[in-house]
């Protein structure tokens, strides 16, 4: 079904992308301090491989910034908005949650938990509430607008369209290395809520505690409530209400985020 290509392709897309950024950044790993070159391959790549899974059966949108914007158009129905976006979610959960399987033993030798979280969330290398924002904004805009003008490939002379298989993902994974080539230096370039809002973001507090130990609506306000202290969307929610911002830690945390001191204690419990 779509909804099951949609869960399939984003697992995929997540599993792929953030196990490189775990092989680049936690500590003993084969791949340790390969650098932003090798981080933006994989994503190219993990983005083709979603693609080549979900495209003959859902369009493999992979991404509720995608989904949303094809229906705001009229080039997608409103009705199916909702179990596209759902089956994106859980995919990246359980995408997340067999990064942090894999690389377990790479989790617990990192001392760091803002390195250990980097794995799995995006985050500014220099706070600033406004520009991040348009920093992201700017990444998806280009990667919805450059979408919107793929076309099948053609025989010039009757106009008719052949198909490429899986060749077909290849325009959409070299515009995401593109994109994070060049915009995603400055947040590490999300431009998919389905990896750092509800997903791969909260693995470590939500879907390792939720099997182990706690329930999920337990953890679900928890999340909530630490995704607000530490991420560019809290921090222009206590702009408008006239707070302060969390400042951003010095070091690896400075580029993932800076979670909290009570978050980084529950993670290093977590990962053991």
């Amino acid at each position: 079904t779509e909804g099951a290509a949609e869960f399939t392709g984003t697992m995929f897309l997540i599993l792929l992308g953030n196990v490189v950024v775990a092989n680049v950044v936690l500590k003993g790993t084969k791949g340790n301090n390969a650098g932003w070159m090798v981080i933006t391959t994989g994503w190219a790549l993990a983005v083709c491989v979603g693609v080549v899974i979900a495209a003959p059966y859902s369009g493999a949108h992979l991404n509720p910034a995608v989904t949303l914007g094809l229906a705001l158009t009229g080039k997608f129905s409103w009705a199916k908005v909702g179990i596209y976006i759902l089956a994106q979610l859980l995919g990246a959960i359980a995408g997340a949650f067999l990064v942090w399987l894999v690389y377990r033993d790479h989790f617990n030798t990192t001392e760091d938990p803002d390195t250990q979280l980097a794995a799995f969330r995006t985050g500014p290398a220099i706070r600033n509430s406004t520009f991040n924002l348009l920093s992201e904004i700017i990444g998806t805009f280009v990667l919805m607008f450059v979408i919107f003008y793929f076309t099948e490939a053609k025989i010039t002379n009757s106009r008719t369209p052949i198909g490429l298989g899986s060749l077909g993902a290849l325009p959409v994974a070299f515009l995401v290395w593109a994109i994070g080539l060049s915009l995603g230096g400055t947040t590490g370039y999300a431009i998919n809520p389905a990896r750092d809002i509800v997903g791969p973001a909260d693995v470590k507090e939500s879907t390792v505690e939720f099997v182990l130990t706690k329930t999920y609506f337990e953890n679900l306000a928890v999340l909530m409530q630490e995704y607000l202290e530490t991420t560019t969307l809290g921090d222009l929610i206590r702009k408008a209400r006239g707070e302060k911002a969390v400042p951003a830690a010095a070091g690896a945390g400075a580029t993932i985020g800076a979670p909290a001191a009570e978050t980084n204690r529950r993670v290093e419990t977590d990962l053991s």
